[in-house]
């Protein structure tokens, strides 16, 4: 189950005949992302085991660092407490595929992989990785940050 804005692709290569369920809102919020799941959810569950991903770089843009995070704990908390920690909640960093122009944005993207890598049991490392390789190619070849008029 993946939660997020519309930064996020509406599709994922199927592989063995299993697809990730994609809820995606533009211009989501972390709390709008999940409200949205629960209404779709309604009485069903997800089975033990399964792993369910949230982030939108949305909401990290417009809320800021600090704000985005706190509401992150506060997500993920809801799910593991509505699930009874039967299922995997993972923070994820949103992937800024189409570029972006606010400089403010990127550094708060960098910033954020580098506190979940620094959380206690984080699995992050190789996905955040591969996030800051990401962008600084993105911004080595100047097709991230577009320029200000």
């Amino acid at each position: 189950m993946i939660l997020s804005d519309q930064n996020f692709t509406p599709l994922l290569p199927l592989k063995e005949n299993s697809c990730p369920a994609i809820i995606r809102i533009e211009d989501g919020s972390l709390k709008e992302l999940g409200d949205s799941f629960c209404c779709l959810l309604g009485e069903h569950t997800l089975p033990e085991g399964s792993v369910m991903a949230i982030g939108s770089m949305s909401h990290l843009q417009k809320a800021g660092l600090a704000a985005y995070s706190d509401k992150m704990v506060t997500e993920c908390r809801r799910f593991r407490a509505m699930f009874k920690n039967q299922i995997i909640v993972l923070p994820f960093v949103p992937i800024p595929l189409c570029g972006t122009d606010d400089p403010n944005l990127v550094k708060r993207l960098l910033t954020y992989t580098y506190y979940l890598d620094s959380l206690t049991g984080s699995c992050h490392g190789a996905f955040s990785n591969a996030i800051r390789c990401f962008i600084n190619e993105q911004i080595l070849e100047n097709t991230m940050l577009m320029d200000h008029p």
